[in-house]
């Protein structure tokens, strides 16, 4: 008894998988490729879309680089040891206040007020890094809030010209302080030499 239930219920499956006639075959057949078909499209179209969709945020990404590469580290750092040099004398504020107002993209009005504060914050922030560094570097001087532009160190390769100079000075008086020794020394190697004889 239990294989025939076992048996009419795999023959009553079948029978719900696999139509009985030609033409519930062929509709079936028909719409499924038909489902199909929308499926494979639905796939492309989703896909294109998500293509599209992607290749924009790319774009949008590369745009707010070039916007974010303007006011990077090296070129703030650029602008703030320019300001400084053309003045001689300024304050913290006015280089940072410059600064904010170059560097504020008139494409950027469309940002949120709190987006446009962080970034004049942010830029504000490097400036004062960079004028900073350049005090530790001893470029500029601080007295105060006032800043002032003492100039670049010389460049390594002035310093090591002069230490080459120097160096070959010291080499020629020291040879000519060995060349008058010999002068003293060979009469003296003479008179041994004439004694000995």
């Amino acid at each position: 008894m239990g294989t025939r239930l076992r048996k009419s219920c795999i023959d009553e499956s079948r029978s719900s998988c696999f139509p009985s006639s030609r033409s519930e075959q062929t509709t079936q057949t028909a719409a499924a490729l038909k489902l199909n078909h929308l499926d494979i499209h639905d796939d492309d179209d989703a896909g294109s879309q998500g293509a599209v969709v992607k290749k924009k945020k790319r774009g949008q990404q590369r745009d707010a680089r070039k916007n974010k590469s303007r006011r990077g580290l090296p070129q703030i750092s650029m602008k703030v040891l320019e300001k400084v040099e053309s003045k001689g004398r300024t304050t913290f504020n006015e280089v940072a206040d410059e600064l904010v107002a170059e560097l504020a993209d008139p494409m950027n009005s469309g940002l949120s007020p709190n987006k446009q504060q962080y970034d004049e914050k942010n830029v504000r922030r490097r400036a004062y890094d960079v004028l900073n560094v350049l005090m530790a570097m001893d470029i500029i001087s601080k007295d105060k809030k006032e800043i002032q532009w003492k100039g670049l160190p010389p460049s390594a390769i002035e310093e090591l010209k002069i230490e080459r100079l120097g160096i070959r000075n010291r080499i020629e008086s020291k040879a000519s302080y060995l060349k008058e020794l010999e002068e003293q020394v060979s009469p003296f190697h003479s008179l041994i030499d004439l004694i000995r004889g």
